[in-house]
C-alpha cells in the first residue's frame, strides 16, 4: 500500500487545526480520515465527477495530540489495496507566564 508521512509543526496548544485531503479516480473514491485504527471522520465533500476531498477538523489541540498520527485513506474499489497520507502533529505550550524585560 503506498503512503505518504508529513510531520506537521508549529501549531501551539489550544488552536484549531484543519488538514484537508483530496483523492480522484474511477469510480469516485471514498476518503475517510483515521486515529487509533478509528474511523474519526468519512464524510467527503465531492469537487467533480472523479475527485473528492475530506476535511479533518480539530476544534482545540491538546496534549494528548502531541505526536498523534491522522491518516487519511483513498478508496475506490475492492481490488486494489487503499492509498494513504499521514500527519504526524508536533505542538508548542503556550508559556503560562509572560516574561517582562527587566529594567536596571
Amino acid at each position: 500500500m503506498p503512503t505518504r508521512k508529513r510531520h506537521y509543526a508549529g501549531n501551539t496548544a489550544g488552536v484549531k487545526l484543519t488538514v484537508r485531503s483530496s483523492s480522484g479516480g474511477r469510480p469516485t473514491p471514498t476518503v475517510n480520515w483515521w486515529y487509533d485504527n478509528e474511523i474519526v471522520n468519512h464524510s467527503s465533500t465531492v469537487l467533480s465527477e472523479r475527485r473528492v476531498k475530506n476535511t479533518l477538523i480539530l476544534s482545540r489541540l491538546e496534549r494528548k495530540h502531541l505526536k498523534a498520527v491522522f491518516t487519511c485513506t483513498a478508496s475506490n474499489n475492492n481490488v486494489t489495496n487503499p492509498i494513504s497520507a499521514s500527519v504526524t502533529l508536533d505542538m508548542n505550550r503556550k508559556s503560562p507566564h509572560t516574561l517582562s524585560p527587566s529594567v536596571t
